[in-house]
């Protein structure tokens, strides 16, 4: 049987132990300014399990950031990340946008901007994973599948023998209120996000975890995909029809805000991100609906 615990040392951050039979793995690494904390809880949450793993869903600070104590206290084990995620690591621009991110959530929850302190050699760990991979796992395996939509080099993660699947950000992001709003999360790809919720709503998984949040149960599994779908829809349709009323991107940034954020969303992402996100999700909207005929 499949346990779940979130073990993030702050809910901005995102870092899941799953556990079945003597085997335990961790999906993504949390943020930098709680890497220590983070590392310790998922220390004293494993209870001797063996740890087969370290994944990383995507290449964004508040999943990975925290990687450099997880590596540290758990020596040796193997961090496997999207090919295109390492790619990123890689770039020198990207680490300094890393960095500055890191620097804001640690400024903004615990006024401390040197807490969001980032070793150089964070990421050198890194080993990049291909789309249907297995990882003996439990009884069976930890298969990733790779969902872009979020980012280029988002990944889901499938546990066949347990009929559980992690969700990745592509899939939507829910932070858990009772009216079960779900937050639409594509960044690089409009199509692709509705390609990905397709290929995982083909798995009919019985049980659902998504990132930053919790496990589903059955029902709430059932309706989530089908939601996500229409989400991701809804948000695409809002934007053509700010485009088609002539708003421009400022404009549009501000209705997106007055929409998709509130006080909630603001305990789990600094403002800063929010609007980087935003602006990504209006212009790939365009982009796409301009390149498909719509605009």
């Amino acid at each position: 049987m499949l346990t779940f615990q979130p073990v993030s040392a702050h809910p901005s951050g995102n870092c899941h132990l799953l556990c079945s039979g003597e085997d335990a793995i961790l999906i993504d690494a949390s943020i930098s300014f709680c890497g220590e904390e983070t590392a310790a809880i998922a220390e004293r949450a494993l209870r001797g399990h063996r740890l087969c793993a370290i994944l990383l869903s995507h290449s964004h600070y508040d999943h990975t950031t925290g990687l450099w104590w997880l590596h540290r206290t758990f020596p040796g084990v193997p961090v496997l990340a999207h090919p295109a995620a390492i790619q990123n690591f890689a770039r020198p621009g990207a680490r300094s946008a890393i960095r500055a991110l890191c620097r804001n959530a640690a400024t903004l929850y615990t006024g401390d901007a040197e807490r969001g302190f980032l070793p150089e050699e964070s990421f050198s760990s890194c080993t990049p994973c291909a789309d249907g991979q297995e990882i003996p796992f439990g009884r069976s395996c930890a298969r990733i599948l790779f969902t872009p939509g979020h980012t280029r080099d988002s990944l889901s993660v499938d546990f066949p023998g347990e009929g559980v699947l992690w969700l990745c950000e592509t899939l939507g992001f829910w932070d858990g209120r009772s009216d079960g709003a779900i937050q639409p999360c594509y960044l690089s790809g409009y199509q692709d996000t509705l390609d990905s919720i397709g290929r995982m709503s083909a798995l009919l998984p019985r049980r659902l975890i998504l990132t930053h949040s919790r496990m589903l149960d059955e029902a709430g599994s059932a309706s989530f995909l089908p939601r996500s779908r229409e989400v991701a829809s809804g948000c695409a349709e809002r934007i053509l029809r700010w485009h088609d009323a002539g708003l421009s991107l400022p404009e549009m940034l501000r209705r997106y805000e007055e929409v998709y954020h509130d006080e909630k969303c603001a305990d789990l992402q600094p403002m800063e991100a929010f609007r980087i996100n935003a602006e990504a999700t209006i212009r790939v909207t365009l982009r796409e609906l301009r390149g498909a005929g719509h605009i």
